[in-house]
């Protein structure tokens, strides 16, 4: 386009003039500014008193009153400055389109009135950077989802119909008028749930947030898109939104017979949420929820499942923490009968095997306490002494700890029955020795303050007073150096620490 243009090109006098402001527009740039002068045109319009009262009024036959088809004269000055401001604005932002409608639902949705744009003296928007980086890649990604036909999930309702835009025009042309044609609307398209964190901190990606939703509704490819915001409870306890999303999403897979591997995702995961709700909340009912989803999702998995074992370990580690709260025996058995099955399926070399060792170890003890026979500590005693070893080859020391801790307590209830010292007592006092050790390597002065103590609990009877009071001491050192030293365990350290001390003083008194 030539810079020379006359009187009959109004847009390249536009041009030109902009180029002598110093601006280099582009098209996007050059379509803002004509939108702007239209604007401040209207607005200078109703500002006047009459057909021709404004200072840049045309002609009586609608001619512009300056000789390249624009007012004012473009010797008078280098043009509006707010025009030139949008067009180094656009140049300078990288010419971000929609910002305008994005503002106008946002404002909406929070029940407040833009100001108009043709009214005198209101606001101008300009482009500014996302918060959402690189919403336009994310745009292209979800390209492909659009109008996806899904196969699982229950059909649509019928007040999902949706406009035909073929029949629609066919219909309008026969009719000479508008006449909108609706169409039942089947497809079974996926469903977008974000689970955002309510904290106070999440405020400052509450603009990126927004950004992401608009853009997943504008893409087209989800049915609907949902905002679940996680808030916790008044006593600190998790959300209950994460529960209701997974269960929603439980009952869209349906029970087709291409759902097998969405539902199982969705129980498993329900189940998890709901054992992790009841570490909150303590509540029983939790518990229960959660073994009832990890059986359907046992009854999705085949028996050569790689995944099996994992999911029985978890199933059974919910119903030793049910049988720990109500003291059920029958809930304890079924822990055990969980917990042996996943032992058997899972293979020597697996990482996870101390651990799920550890588990149903304390799940024989839990069943023995229930009302169960010694059987149970015997074959938990000979179980965490297996899984002890396997934690030190695997390098896994707090397991390691874990396991000697509570093969001690093992013992000492074999123990309990007989009113002389025993074997097992020795043994015991090993199992604690050996437990304090790999608490130390694995840097958990708690644990280590627990074996020592009940070591020192075992070396009173075994040992006597000085030998005991060795392992109290050092057990009230780790005491302080977790930061539990008002605990109960912690002060019953403290407490024996002190007499073993008086009776140690009162004893060299007498032999001097």
């Amino acid at each position: 386009m030539s810079e020379d243009a006359g009187p009959s090109d109004p847009l390249g006098a536009l041009i030109r003039r902009l180029r002598q402001a110093g601006a280099d527009p582009g098209a996007t740039e050059l379509a803002d500014a004509l939108w702007l002068a239209g604007r401040m045109a209207d607005a200078e319009t109703g500002a006047g008193s009459g057909a021709g009262g404004g200072p840049d009024a045309g002609a009586q036959d609608g001619t512009p009153s300056g000789e390249d088809g624009l007012s004012p004269d473009p010797a008078d000055g280098p043009g509006p400055p707010q025009l030139l401001a949008v067009v180094r604005e656009r140049q300078e932002k990288g010419g971000q389109r929609g910002r305008r409608q994005r503002r106008a639902q946002e404002a909406e949705r929070a029940g407040r009135t833009e100001p108009a744009y043709d009214a005198p003296g209101a606001e101008i928007l300009v482009p500014t950077a996302s918060a959402f980086p690189d919403l336009l890649s994310l745009g292209h990604a979800l390209r492909p989802f659009r109008g996806r036909q899904w196969r699982t999930g229950p059909p649509r309702p019928r007040s999902d119909d949706v406009l035909d835009e073929s029949l629609t025009a066919q219909a309008s042309a026969v009719a000479n008028c508008a006449l909108p044609v609706f169409r039942a609307d089947r497809r079974r398209r996926a469903r977008m749930q974000l689970l955002v964190d309510d904290s106070p901190s999440m405020g400052a990606w509450e603009r990126a947030l927004e950004e992401l939703r608009l853009a997943c509704e504008q893409s087209g490819a989800f049915r609907s898109v949902t905002v679940h915001r996680l808030r916790p409870y008044p006593e600190g306890g998790v959300g209950v939104q994460i529960v209701g999303a997974l269960t929603d999403a439980l009952r869209t897979a349906g029970t087709g017979a291409n759902t097998g591997e969405l539902r199982l995702r969705a129980l498993w995961r329900l189940a998890q949420a709901r054992t992790a709700r009841w570490t909150r909340t303590a509540e029983p009912a939790e518990l229960d929820a959660a073994d009832a989803c990890f059986a359907q999702a046992q009854a999705q998995l085949g028996t050569d499942d790689p995944r099996r074992p994992e999911l029985l370990a978890a199933r059974g580690g919910a119903l030793l923490s049910r049988a720990g709260h109500s003291g059920d025996v029958d809930v304890a058995t079924d822990a055990v009968r969980v917990l042996r099955a996943a032992l058997a399926q899972t293979p020597e070399s697996d990482p996870w095997l101390p651990a799920r060792r550890l588990l149903f170890g304390r799940a024989l003890v839990r069943h023995h306490r229930a009302g169960g026979s010694l059987t149970d500590l015997h074959e938990a005693e000979w179980i965490l002494a297996r899984a002890a070893g396997g934690a030190r080859t695997g390098q896994d020391a707090r397991t390691e700890a874990l396991a000697w801790l509570e093969r001690g307590d093992a013992l000492l209830a074999l123990a309990r029955p007989r009113t002389t010292t025993t074997a097992y007592e020795d043994r015991a006092a090993e199992s604690y020795r050996r437990a304090a050790t790999a608490a130390e390597a694995a840097g958990d002065p708690l644990v280590r303050a627990r074996a020592l103590h009940r070591r020192g609990t075992v070396l009173e009877r075994t040992a006597g007073p000085a030998s005991a009071l060795d392992a109290y001491r050092a057990a009230w050192a780790n005491w302080q150096a977790a930061g539990d030293d008002q605990g109960l365990q912690a002060q019953a350290t403290l407490e024996r620490m002190r007499a073993l001390a008086a009776r140690t003083a009162d004893t060299a008194r007498g032999s001097a």
